[in-house]
Order: C-alpha cells, then structure tokens, then sequence
C-alpha cells in the first residue's frame, strides 16, 4: 500500500520537474509569451495528473503524515482513513483473528474503501476477524476505539471470489459509538447493532444492507446505490438520500429526520415527529396506525401529493395544512416531489 502511494507521490513531482524543465526551453526557444502558454499548459498537464491519480483512491483529496500516521482527508477536512505505522497491514486469508475483548471495547469504527464488508455476531466474549483475498486492511485498538481501516487497490473486482473481511461482534455489545464509512462493493450487517450513536454513510458501491440497528442518536447517509435498513429503533433519526434509494422496512422512533436530494425514501414505521425536506425525489411513508393520528403541515410545491386514500395533487399548490388536534406532528418541505402518506389502519 505504501510503496503504492510513494510511486505515486515521486511521479507526481516527476511530470512537475519535467514540465518545468519544458517550459525553460519554450522561454528561450519562443520569447515569454510562448513560454507562459507552455507553463499554463505544463502545470495543467501535472495537476490534472495528480488528480486524476488520487480519484484512484476514493474520496481522496489530501496526504498528510503527521505523528507516524498517513491520513485520508476529503474536501470538508473530515480523516476518513488512517494508516497506524505501529501495527500490521494484513493481506490475504485469516480465520478467526483475535482483536479485543468486548470490555475493553467503547466504540468501533470502520472506514473501507475496497471489497465486501460483512458484520456478523461471535459466540465468544472477545472482537474477532476474517479475511478472504483481502488486500491491504488494518485493524487495532487504542484508547478503547476498534478502529478497521480496509486500503483501496487497483485490482479488479472479482464476483466469484470477492475480497472479503468480516468483523464478528460479540453478542449484546453495547457500544458508545459504532460508525461505518463505506466505498467498497457489498456491505452487509447481519447482526443487530446496539450502542448510544451509531453513523452508517455509504456515498458509493453496490449494495449496503442491515439487519437491525438500535441507537439513541442514528444517523444514515446515503449515495448513488441503494442502502436497504431492515428495522431501525431510535430516538433521534437523521436520514441523507443523495441520489439513490434508501429504505427501512420497520422503524420506531421518536423524532426523525429526512433530507433527500434526488433519490427516493421508503420507510414502514412509527413516530412523534418526521421532519422532511425533498428536493426532486420521492417520499413514501407508511404508518403503522393512521395519517388521522397527526398534524400534517406540507411546503412548497409537489408532483404528486397522496394522504391516506386522498390524492391532494389538484388542489395542492405552496402550502397544506391538516390539523388533527394531534400532539403527533409531520411537516413536509418539497420543491417537485412525489409524496406519498399512507396508514395500515
């Protein structure tokens, strides 16, 4: 993985020399005025390089190597990635690899940008791991925090043997903080996942999948594929819907949270508060009880607008008010959406 990146970084100051060495010629070859389109051209040529080779690396914008650590930033500053240089990068197959006891355990995070990702319970009292033609991913703990970083590679995607690493969890965890940042293949959490805040951001890949996430604070991001929750519980829920579909089949909630750019929301459950923003998607909720049981306020203007068994989409124009003296409340801010509320009851 280093020797990679190291390449990179000399080829990179390779074309830089190269190009500045061009432009030196240009100036005495065809007076400043050639030799400062020749630099224009040269320093674009180089950084256009450069770019284009840490796209190669997803979601990468910067490298820095402070304290022995080689981090992975993205454009708002947040480390997605770290590289602890005081333990081993593993390749290949492992079975059953010791990595923590579950008391010594607070948080887990995960960031992986190559390959499947699988989570799955373990019968013993301690964090363990596996691996399938894996590449270049990294696990440790400090100060109580599990970190699992999985590298990206240029190697092709395999479907008939994917590189694969799955973390078991020791049953009935409950941890502080459980956050994954996923730009891989497949990700796939079998196992229910309890703790305080639990963060889930999958901005690209193939597919994500839950099982059941249990959390005082969630909070879903997703991206440009689908990422399907099979039930969520919670007391606050923030949901981010980029492009792509995001789903919970069964949510209970006390207060949630939806901001959808282009995508669509698809959500089964209960609440005291849904709070929506749409820009272009699409918005389909159904209740467990009825849309009776709340106050529905909607902003804005829609595409298609169905309360209930009503199709409001004629007479809705910039504003919709209806008050069911409910202390349950749904309040809607769409610009051409299709908006769709419907009750089991």
């Amino acid at each position: 993985m280093k020797k990679r990146l190291m390449t990179l970084v000399y080829v990179s100051c390779g074309l830089i020399v190269l190009g500045a060495m061009i432009t030196l010629v240009g100036f005495f070859l065809g007076g400043a005025k050639d030799w400062i389109a020749q630099a224009e051209k040269s320093y674009k040529a180089a950084t256009t390089f450069i770019e284009d080779s840490l796209i190669l690396l997803p979601a990468t914008r910067a490298l820095n190597n402070p304290n022995d650590r080689l981090s992975f930033e993205v454009g708002d500053g947040e480390t997605l990635l770290k590289i602890n240089e005081r333990y081993e990068i593993h390749n290949g197959n492992y079975s059953d690899d010791y990595v923590s006891l579950k008391d010594e355990t607070d948080s887990v995070e995960i960031t992986c940008f190559n390959g499947d990702l699988r989570i799955k319970p373990s019968s013993t009292d301690y964090y363990r791991l596996s691996s399938s033609n894996a590449e270049d991913y990294q696990y440790y703990v400090e100060d109580g925090v599990l970190y699992l970083g999985i590298y990206p590679n240029l190697r092709p995607h395999d479907e008939a043997n994917p590189e694969t690493v799955t973390l078991f969890v020791p049953e009935d965890e409950y941890l502080d903080k459980f956050y994954v940042y996923f730009m891989g293949d497949n990700a796939n959490i079998s196992y229910t996942l309890k703790g305080d805040e639990g963060i889930f951001v999958f901005p690209s890949g193939k597919t994500f999948k839950a099982a059941r996430l249990e959390f005082d604070n969630l909070t879903l991001q997703g991206g440009n594929k689908p990422m399907d929750i099979e039930e969520a519980v919670a007391s606050d829920v923030q949901v981010d819907v980029k492009s792509d579909r995001l789903s919970i089949g069964a949510l209970k909630a006390d207060n949630v949270k939806v901001s959808i750019a282009s995508g669509c929301f698809y959500m089964t459950g209960s609440f005291d508060n849904l709070d929506v923003e749409a820009g272009t998607g699409s918005v389909e909720v159904t209740l467990v009880d009825s849309p009776d049981d709340y106050n529905i306020d909607i902003q804005g203007r829609t595409g298609e607008l169905i309360i209930g068994d009503e199709d409001l989409s004629s007479i809705f124009e910039t504003y919709s008010w209806i008050g069911n003296n409910s202390d349950r409340n749904i309040s809607i801010k769409c610009a051409l959406s299709k908006v769709i509320i419907r009750g089991i009851k």
